[in-house]
């Protein structure tokens, strides 16, 4: 097998359409958001350093990933049997064998495999030190669009509220932006989400020039039912051929969230032409208020989960919790601390 690939963004900034387009490669099988580091990993971790579980748990951290593949069964229990035979377990060899698994007994003719999951980017210096030969396949998008996309109602993990969305948006463009100064430039790679749409052919040679695969016209094209209940998500519209298009321009946030995302959207070139209040100061910093009291819900948040796991990175809450979901925060940060 080739080097590993993981592809990372911001939510709704068309990774899952990167990693669809890929698939249809026959030399290809990205796994769909199932959280190898920025889950899998973490809870690995936990167990393996705190020294509270058997192998049966470490199997356990594997078998959710199968478990929640419900199109499919990727892998049966005689195969995890196999890749947790051996006495030292590390997790670069068992992620190996794990992938190598997958790939013999679902698609033999994949050569370039990892996972697509846009909250991996928290765990890119993970990723590294762990394989430190990944290649790392960044999406972006205009970061209007993005907020917009995210905002509406039919989008179930993101908040309704634009400022909200506006501060995951940047918080994910800036994970990546310093974390990808340690990233070798020829093991990562740009994708600009609007080239994708306005020129898929040559984007998605540019994709595999980078993997080191070889082109096919399918990849534009609608997929097989196969390969939809392989990498899951079937009845997915990413799923249909791409047809040229131009980007969309139209956009529905606020004036104070277009001005707080404003070097976000300079960085990679994007303009607003649609707000004649773009530059407007005082209205950045009425986002920022407003954004008081879900920074501090964040922030006790990810202090909470460090109390249980040694390698957690702090990420972002994709929407305002109840108060029950911070009585429970509370409550398991406590029990965590007393263990």
């Amino acid at each position: 097998m080739d080097d590993p690939v993981y592809i990372v963004g911001c939510p709704r900034s068309g990774t899952t359409l990167v990693n669809f387009i890929l698939n249809k490669n026959e030399s290809c099988f990205i796994l769909n958001e199932k959280g190898i580091y920025c889950y899998v990993f973490k809870n690995w971790c936990y167990i393996k350093e705190k020294n509270r579980g058997s192998i049966e748990d470490l199997k356990n951290t594997f078998r959710s990933i199968l478990d929640s593949h419900r199109e499919k069964q990727l892998l049966d229990e005689g195969d995890l049997e196999n890749i947790f035979k051996y006495e030292e377990l590390e997790w670069r060899n068992v992620v190996l064998s794990f992938f190598s698994s997958l790939i013999d007994k679902n698609k033999p003719t994949a050569r370039v495999w990892g996972d697509k999951t846009p909250n991996n980017i928290f765990y890119l210096d993970q990723i590294l030190e762990q394989q430190p030969e990944a290649r790392i396949l960044y999406v972006y998008r205009n970061p209007f669009h993005v907020v917009n996309s995210m905002s509406k109602k039919d989008f179930e993990y993101a908040s309704d509220k634009q400022h909200i969305n506006g501060y995951i948006t940047k918080k994910y463009i800036k994970k990546y932006e310093n974390s990808k100064k340690i990233i070798p430039e020829s093991n990562r790679l740009e994708v600009r989400y609007e080239k994708i749409v306005e020129a898929p052919e040559k984007t998605t040679r540019r994709m595999c020039s980078f993997l080191g695969i070889e082109y096919s016209h399918k990849m534009i094209g609608k997929a097989s039912e196969t390969t939809r209940m392989l990498v899951g998500w079937p009845n997915s519209k990413a799923w249909d051929r791409i047809r040229p298009q131009p980007s969309s321009q139209d956009v529905n946030i606020g004036s104070s969230v277009m001005r707080y995302l404003k070097d976000e959207a300079e960085k990679y070139n994007y303009e607003n032409k649609n707000n004649s209040n773009f530059m407007d100061i005082s209205s950045a910093l009425t986002v920022y208020v407003r954004l008081i009291p879900y920074m501090v819900l964040n922030g006790l948040y990810n202090m909470l989960r460090r109390t249980k796991y040694p390698t957690y990175q702090s990420e972002v809450l994709q929407g305002t919790p109840s108060k029950k979901d911070i009585k429970n925060w509370i409550k398991k940060g406590i029990e965590n601390c007393a263990n």
